[in-house]
């Protein structure tokens, strides 16, 4: 089985996965589907994903490891968490569907002003 590309080689768009078949019975089921995390980070960013769990997060050992400077690292970790469109650890559509519930029960009356800056502020560090 080959490796999903995720450019393509005409003009360097994201590809999209539209079509599923079935290797048995040859079935066909046609749409949108959502690719694997895997997928979305090429060979350079999981080497240093793999590094990083290797230096269990050590900067330290990471930068002596890779031979490059703390902020570069930081730039590095910044733009694969971009990649897979995290924001301090939660997914940026599941912050913003935290939210939402927030506001939610801030209307109903079921928490307070208060309470919600106290998780916002919280959240935001």
């Amino acid at each position: 089985m080959k490796e999903i590309i995720k450019k393509c080689p005409v003009c360097g768009g994201s590809l999209t996965v539209r079509k599923l078949v079935c290797e048995s019975c040859e079935t066909e089921i046609n749409g949108k589907f959502g690719v694997e995390r895997s997928s979305i980070l090429d060979d350079e960013d999981w080497n240093f994903v793999k590094e990083f769990i290797f230096c269990e997060g050590n900067f330290k050992l990471l930068s002596e490891r890779l031979d490059l400077s703390y902020p570069t690292l930081k730039i590095k970790l910044s733009k694969i968490k971009e990649k897979l469109n995290m924001e301090n650890g939660v997914t940026i559509k599941e912050k913003d569907d935290d939210i939402d519930s927030y506001l939610s029960m801030l209307e109903k009356g079921e928490i307070g002003i208060d309470d919600v800056i106290k998780i916002l502020k919280r959240r935001k560090k």
